[in-house]
């Protein structure tokens, strides 16, 4: 970890505070501002709630990365409906944020004085019960953090708050822009970091098919397996992976495949279709 002076570190603490400061405030209906929880999913509601969260998930993220040199972040709320959005936190090896992260991630998010919690994280045991020997101001020339994003209406401003807040704390990002969580959960893993690198995913699949076909015989062969697949694309990103995939050579002669619900418009996310539908209507 390199040097960082005391005005260093509070000109960025300054920055963040004052950029922080341009996101709403979200109450409920009874005037009480609204708490944020975390679940298996991340963070996930409302669409329209969710910049300062983002942003301040940005500055979690770049946290993470100081420390494990690589993090991810999908702004998704995968099957829910188009008004809803969410944050999807990464690992380096492509698992979901570490558990014993869980409650840092609440507490940053929900912290009512920012320069407070950065103060406190940063000056107290706070900051070494997480793994930290020196401030984490300090830039770390290897960390980075990965971004993607859905189809929704919220997504692309989410995913700007997220990379401003990472940013500031000088941490590398990569945005592959639309991208399905698996794809980003793959390119983190792999350390795939730069945003010409998402194609390597369907390449990937690419590769894994072609082995399948090997096990599977000649091309007419029926006797071990369906050559036949529909796949509801549910309005959304996945539309984008898929047709990549499907682009290949060969891909279609072994596998005959029926891509229904590939409105890519954000109004049409889910609409009457995908996993959410199939499973209540």
């Amino acid at each position: 970890m390199e040097f960082v002076s005391a005005e260093d570190k509070t000109k960025i603490i300054d920055s963040l505070v004052e950029q922080d400061s341009k996101y709403p405030v979200i109450k409920n209906a009874d005037g009480k501002v609204k708490y944020f929880g975390y679940g298996t999913a991340g963070f996930r509601t409302t669409g329209a709630h969710l910049d300062r969260v983002c942003f301040r998930v940005g500055i979690l993220v770049a946290l993470r990365s100081k420390l494990t040199t690589l993090s991810g972040v999908c702004i998704t709320a995968s099957h829910n409906q188009k008004e809803d959005n969410g944050v999807k936190i990464m690992e380096q090896d492509g698992s979901m944020l570490h558990q014993s992260w869980e409650p840092l991630a609440e507490e940053l998010v929900n912290a009512e004085d920012l320069r407070a919690f950065l103060t406190k994280f940063d000056d107290t045991e706070m900051r070494i019960k997480f793994g930290f020997q020196e401030t984490v101001f300090a830039p770390v020339s290897l960390a980075e953090a990965c971004f993607a994003c859905d189809t929704r209406e919220s997504s692309p401003a989410l995913v700007k708050a997220a990379l401003a807040g990472c940013e500031t704390l000088g941490v590398k990002t990569c945005n592959f822009g639309l991208c399905t969580t698996p794809q980003l959960h793959w390119l983190v893993s792999n350390r795939k970091t730069h945003f010409n690198d998402a194609g390597l995913y369907a390449q990937f699949f690419h590769e894994k098919f072609q082995t399948f076909l090997t096990l599977c015989g000649s091309k007419d062969s029926k006797k071990n397996y369906q050559s036949d697949l529909l796949l509801d694309c549910a309005n959304g990103v996945g539309s984008y992976a898929i047709n990549d995939l499907i682009g290949f050579a060969g891909f279609t002669e072994r596998l005959n495949v029926t891509l229904i619900n590939q409105d890519k418009t954000p109004e049409n996310l889910n609409a009457g279709c995908g996993a959410e539908h199939v499973q209540k209507e």
